[in-house]
Formats: structure tokens, sequence, C-alpha cells
């Protein structure tokens, strides 16, 4: 049965997952330390799409930093 539900809702119940987990969170630590760590995860998945997409470290400093730092 949960095999036919994920064929045609994957993105309904992965919403749901995400969001009971964001709750169960949110319950025990707070509201900022979730923010602050959804803060991390989502800097984790841009940093792991960037090495996936082989894109030089440099490269993507510059995307995130402002010019100041890589005056020579």
């Amino acid at each position: 049965m949960f095999s036919r539900l994920w064929d045609e809702y994957p993105g309904t119940i992965l919403g749901l997952s995400i969001g009971i987990l964001i709750g169960i969170i949110y319950l025990f630590v707070g509201l900022w330390k979730t923010i602050i760590f959804a803060g991390f995860i989502m800097l984790g998945i841009y940093v792991g799409r960037k090495f996936d997409h082989r894109e030089d470290l440099k490269d993507m400093l510059e995307d995130i930093l402002p010019d100041k730092f890589f005056k020579s």
C-alpha cells in the first residue's frame, strides 16, 4: 500500500515527513535553534550540489562571499 502511495504522491509524502521532523525538532529545542538547524541543512545541500556539479571551491565561495574577500 505504501508503495502505491509513494508512486502517486512522492512530493506530498516527502514534504509531510520533513514537516513532521522539523515540528519535532521545534518542540524539543525551540524556534531559533530549529531555524539555525534548517539553515545549516540548506547550506549543506547547496555545497553538496556544487560539488556534485564539479564546481571549484573558489568559484563557489565567490558566489557566496562579497568581492572584497578576493581582492589581490
